[in-house]
């Protein structure tokens, strides 16, 4: 069967990582479908004091340069694929997006997108920075692209947080005996579990309303309803 799996990319060393870690352990070469999705930034503020003109001019010109890094990502990312990875160009996809606007403008495009061209996979980077980081860039406006992803996004949503390349690797799925955790099981199995791979299952039952936190050692991913 033919899945459509999306990567959304910028120019940071985390969407490289997302796409090498994707191309070894879920995308399928031979019938899978590749798209890779750019989205711009909107045009930042200017003082009230430009004129209309320069207010036009300011937007062209940074637009214009924003495009031009986004088709050289796009371009570099396709050459990637097809020549480290032997996927057919045929079965690669480029997306330039325009962001939404706000603070989740981003967000909300690749979402969009998904649910427009019925993605069956959203591949998104993680820049790392912590929960009480992300906590305090969504006060001020700038929320987290993956955060918005996960929480909004219609198609299973995937971040890579780094790109272990261990093989072969741990897939950790939570259970709560749920119709939708039997749901996440099934789609583990179905897209990322290989024959060598090992499948841990856990369930964590709330004993008392405390903050608990675990060390897992060597899980590559984790699969929450």
């Amino acid at each position: 069967m033919t899945r459509k799996i999306a990567i959304a990319l910028d120019d940071s060393h985390h969407s490289r990582l997302a796409v090498d870690w994707v191309m070894r352990n879920v995308f399928h070469r031979h019938h899978d479908q590749l798209h890779l999705l750019y989205v711009l930034p909107t045009p930042a503020a200017v003082g009230d004091s430009a004129s209309r003109e320069e207010l036009i001019a300011l937007a062209e010109s940074g637009q214009a340069a924003h495009s031009d890094q986004a088709m050289d990502t796009l371009k570099k990312t396709v050459q990637l694929v097809s020549e480290g990875y032997k996927v057919s160009k045929e079965s690669v996809h480029t997306d330039l997006l325009a962001a939404m606007g706000g603070a989740s403008g981003v967000g909300e495009s690749l979402t969009s997108f998904v649910e427009k061209e019925k993605i069956d996979m959203l591949i998104v980077g993680c820049r790392g920075m912590g929960a009480i980081k992300r906590s305090l860039m969504s006060f001020i406006g700038l929320g987290s692209v993956s955060d918005y992803c996960l929480h909004n996004c219609l198609a299973p949503t995937m971040v890579i947080r780094y790109a272990a390349g261990k093989v072969p690797k741990k897939v950790l799925v939570s259970t709560d005996g749920s119709h939708s955790s039997d749901m996440a099981l099934k789609w583990a199995l179905d897209n990322l579990l290989l024959p060598q791979d090992h499948l841990h299952i856990v369930c964590a039952p709330c004993i008392a309303p405390l903050p608990v936190s675990a060390r897992l050692h060597g899980i590559a991913v984790v699969v929450v309803a």
